[in-house]
């Protein structure tokens, strides 16, 4: 699954350096966890997910994928058998079509 889903991404650290790596960004969503729209129809909801062989990223540390969406890290969890790091994502901000369309 992790050379699967493995995509170019740009690390940037808090002290400002950054590094690239090519590793899985995937989108974990919850079947359980729906909100109604006031429009009628039920929303789903998903939680970014990182998977990374690096260690302690630590947080608000930005992560850009090559489309230009920004996220920043959340929480961590260790996988110690697999020696893989998760780190939860929180979206900053997303290009479409080349044009920046905010912040969230």
């Amino acid at each position: 699954m992790f050379n699967k889903l493995k995509q170019p991404l740009q690390i940037k650290y808090n002290d400002g350096n950054t590094e690239k790596v090519v590793e899985p960004l995937i989108n974990n969503s919850d079947p359980n966890l729906t909100f109604v729209n006031q429009a009628g129809g039920q929303l789903g909801t998903g939680t970014m997910i990182w998977i990374s062989r690096l260690i302690n990223v630590p947080r608000q540390t930005e992560v850009k994928t090559e489309s230009g969406t920004t996220y920043k890290v959340m929480t961590s969890g260790q996988d110690l058998i697999a020696g893989l790091f998760y780190y939860q994502l929180e979206i900053l901000t997303t290009k479409n079509g080349g044009e920046d369309i905010g912040e969230y």
